[in-house]
């Protein structure tokens, strides 16, 4: 298997600015501090919120291409796993879905359905994705997910003083060498 980090956030560069965040989403900032860092000096911190009006649920993602950055993961053909590393810095336990999104427009994504996983309170969680060609191939095209999203619950407030604090790091898709046969 091969291994692609998706994001380190040890800079900019390498995290914060391969963020795409969604409506109502809340605050995500790059943190520096190396307590909330997994691995390395660096991590994102996350405040989600989400509309309190709409109750929609707060996303953020991390786009599979890019002509300006010079990277295109589009082809999840050989996608085996998707690795994420959350700290969860509040007392009670906070859920984070990821997945894949299948399709972005500037108003709207389609995406494949948010799973919610518990994150441990004051621990590192490490949340995995696995990515099944044969199910998702039924209705989608794997050959161009756009994007990777992690989706946390509407918090139904306005203030970001409400919001949950929670720190993610090291973001890793995991390629099998050759590809699996998608089974009908």
């Amino acid at each position: 298997e091969l291994s692609c980090t998706v994001a380190d956030f040890e800079t900019w560069e390498t995290g914060m600015q391969r963020v795409r965040v969604f409506k109502d989403f809340g605050k995500v900032e790059l943190n520096e501090n190396v307590k909330y860092a997994k691995s390395g000096n660096g991590s994102a911190r996350i405040l989600p919120m989400g509309c309190v009006r709409t109750g929609t649920v707060p996303v953020f993602s991390f786009p599979t291409y890019s002509e300006t950055l010079g990277f295109d993961n589009r082809d999840f053909t050989d996608a085996h796993e998707l690795t994420f590393e959350f700290y969860n810095a509040e007392e009670t336990a906070v859920n984070v879905a990821v997945g894949l999104m299948t399709s972005v427009s500037p108003a709207d994504y389609k995406a494949t359905p948010f799973e919610y996983q518990p994150l441990a309170p004051n621990e590192w969680t490490t949340i995995t994705y696995t990515v099944d060609t044969s199910v998702l191939s039924i209705d989608k095209d794997v050959t161009n997910i756009n994007g990777i999203y992690v989706a946390f619950e509407n918090i139904r407030s306005r203030n970001v003083e409400d919001a949950p604090v929670v720190y993610l790091d090291d973001v890793v898709l995991t390629r099998y060498e050759t590809a699996p046969k998608i089974e009908n």
